[in-house]
């Protein structure tokens, strides 16, 4: 993978990983390792999952919790009468500014853990590519190593049976030059003698050649029969080895694939609830304002409603309180309509785990 351009995404690039090469593959116990170590980056993916998740439902609470510090206040207004409309547009303002600032706020940290969460499993995936190439180069490269092995033996092996068969040539003609020697040595004293000698020496003579040239072809036998076979078991022994390194590699490349996808399902379902919260809080926030916008000025209330004595007052503030509280609440209806938003965008908020986990779809 590129662990050397993103080094702090995931800790699978280390030395470790380059497997150290014995007779007959990898070294099993590296390769358990490894693949530990890949379980574990996936279990520190799961749980950097479940804290954003909770980070996320913390968050939704609390904006839950504005959200109904909102609606007391409104009611509370509603409540006390005619206060300044310029006290309570700024007292909503700054609630509105409040809310909309911690909904960005959510937005942006939902998008860094999904950048960061798609990195490391991109990683992943392509650093399981890059162990699957080094077996299939390694098992390709064992072969060759027997088949050359098998090669230098058989090689040496007709080396050896040349030579036996160049020195017992030499031998005979060593023996034959001596015995060519000696019979003419005992031709000078004893010829019968040395017809003897000479009948005898060329048997022993046969007998030699015959003997060794015996033992240079069961060697030479021998040896290319030992050649074919070791031949023969190597090229066994790695085609297996890169069967097996094959299967277990592309079932280990499935499987991380597979919980790559699982990831990024739900990193995908995330972001469209997260849009979709963004969206609701934006249309909250839109009637808002137009609940504000609604409400009557200080000035036109007191341009409509003549001087009245103080206990005329009192009973008209009495008789003008429902028409007073219907008003905003018919500005601000939608809002009302609107509570299951949160409620709706707390369960986009909370699911932050893969489908398969309705436990945490049901926390959040």
């Amino acid at each position: 993978m590129d662990h050397e351009q993103h080094p702090e995404l995931l800790p699978l690039g280390s030395p470790a990983s380059q497997f150290d090469i014995v007779l007959r593959g990898y070294e099993r116990g590296q390769v358990h390792e490894q693949i530990d170590r890949f379980e574990a980056d996936l279990r520190g993916l799961q749980h950097e999952r479940d804290v954003a998740a909770a980070r996320t439902a913390d968050l939704a609470a609390q904006l839950a919790a504005a959200h109904g510090e909102l609606e007391m206040l409104r009611t509370k207004m509603q409540r006390m009468g005619l206060p300044s409309v310029e006290n309570i547009g700024e007292r909503v303002r700054h609630m509105l500014a409040l809310a909309e600032e911690e909904a960005n706020d959510i937005r942006r940290r939902a998008q860094q853990d999904t950048a960061a969460l798609q990195a490391r499993a991109t990683r992943l995936t392509t650093e399981i590519d890059v162990k699957h190439a080094d077996a299939d180069e390694y098992a390709a490269r064992v072969l060759r190593e027997a088949e050359q092995r098998a090669t230098t033996i058989l090689a040496e092996a007709d080396e050896k049976a040349r030579t036996r068969l160049a020195e017992a040539d030499a031998e005979q003609q060593s023996l034959d030059v001596d015995a060519a020697a000696k019979r003419q040595q005992a031709a000078d004293d004893f010829e019968i003698a040395l017809r003897a000698r000479r009948s005898e020496a060329s048997r022993q003579d046969e007998e030699r050649r015959s003997t060794l040239t015996r033992e240079a072809e069961q060697r030479l036998a021998i040896a290319r029969t030992e050649a074919d076979r070791t031949l023969v078991q190597a090229r066994q022994t790695a085609q297996r080895e890169l069967a097996e390194a094959r299967q277990t590699m592309q079932r280990e490349l499935t499987e991380t694939r597979q919980t790559s996808e699982r990831l990024l399902s739900g990193l995908h379902d995330q972001v469209s609830r997260l849009r979709t919260r963004r969206r609701d809080m934006l249309d909250q926030l839109t009637r808002f304002r137009s609940a504000l916008d609604e409400l009557p000025s200080l000035t036109d209330l007191e341009a409509a409603d003549p001087p009245v004595p103080p206990r005329d007052v009192r009973a008209a503030a009495t008789a003008a309180e429902p028409t007073a509280g219907a008003e905003p609440t018919a500005g601000v209806e939608p809002t009302a309509g609107a509570e299951p938003t949160a409620g709706a965008d707390a369960d986009a908020a909370g699911p932050d785990v893969p489908p398969p986990s309705g436990a945490d779809h049901a926390a959040g």
